[in-house]
């Protein structure tokens, strides 16, 4: 995978459950040496304490391969084949912030919050 390049666009790969646990991938335009991790329980975004970054050579330019090993136990994060990351099930808060039912494959790219004043109007984006 290619992330996007861009001041205020994020490109992600999720898996997530219709009970919303979830496992991500993130990716910030303009941060082209970093890759964000990321977990939720049962939707659980009481506080945002669960995500890690990590630098990596030129996401936009080079491409490489992201892979998420879940088990019952354990969570692994792997960057061309190297783990980066692992959250282990009695460390989600005994369990209960422990992604653990069947997920679906998300894949998106969009225009992320940017923090200050308005232009004084709302012309969209020229696709």
């Amino acid at each position: 995978m290619r992330a996007a390049s861009g001041t205020g666009i994020v490109s992600c790969v999720v898996l997530e459950s219709d009970d919303l646990d979830e496992i991500d991938w993130e990716f910030t335009g303009s941060a082209k040496n970093e890759v964000q991790t990321n977990y939720f329980g049962k939707g659980n975004d009481t506080n945002w304490d669960r995500g890690a970054n990590f630098y990596i050579a030129d996401t936009q330019a080079d491409t490489h391969n992201y892979t998420i090993d879940w088990n019952p136990e354990t969570v692994r994060w792997y960057i061309d084949g190297r783990a980066v990351r692992t959250l282990r099930y009695e460390n989600a808060v005994g369990g209960s912030n422990y992604p653990q039912t069947p997920m679906r494959l998300k894949l998106g790219i969009w225009a992320g919050e940017v923090i200050g004043p308005g232009l004084g109007s709302t012309n969209g984006f020229a696709w």
